[in-house]
């Protein structure tokens, strides 16, 4: 029996991953994060621009909301500059003092983020920074689709370059 190929690697460039700690950084002891664009190819992402909160997001010690009309314009934008070939894969936030795992509210939001047709992310991947400044540890997932009654967060190789 054969199945889709699922995603078990995500590229992201060493410049954009220093660009997500400089946010965690700054915002350290607050969550912050954004969201991640660039393509899938076959069964690897490859993330091209990473996008940072917005102006009008909320930051607490324990939840991060980000500046959605920001990100719509700005994922709008690497879209048009990319000629179609970078598009929405996803977000990234930071776990001040946390682990680098999802959250129950983690959960929910990639199950949302795969269900939302506006989104068009079957897949959608997130990245979480977790600890405190100069110490971040990365971890990425996957939504994978869901499969009979449930979908699960598979997670994958992060290989920075």
């Amino acid at each position: 029996m054969c199945s889709a190929p699922t995603t078990r690697t995500v590229w992201l460039p060493r410049p954009l991953l220093l660009e997500a700690k400089m946010w965690a950084d700054t915002w350290d002891p607050l969550e912050v994060g954004g969201v991640l664009a660039g393509y899938v190819n076959e069964a690897e992402i490859v993330i091209t621009h990473l996008v940072g909160p917005g102006m009008e997001a909320t930051h607490t010690p324990i939840s991060f909301l980000p500046d959605h009309a920001f990100h719509v314009a700005e994922i709008a934008r690497i879209y048009r500059e990319s000629g179609g070939t970078c598009t929405y894969l996803g977000d990234w936030h930071t776990h001040p003092g946390g682990l680098p795992r999802l959250s129950p509210t983690d959960r929910s939001t990639l199950r949302q983020i795969a269900q939302d047709p506006e989104a068009r992310c079957p897949k959608p991947m997130m990245m979480v920074l977790a600890g405190r400044q100069a110490q971040w540890e990365v971890a990425a997932f996957v939504q994978m689709p869901k499969q009979r009654r449930w979908s699960r967060e598979m997670p994958v190789t992060l290989c920075v370059w």
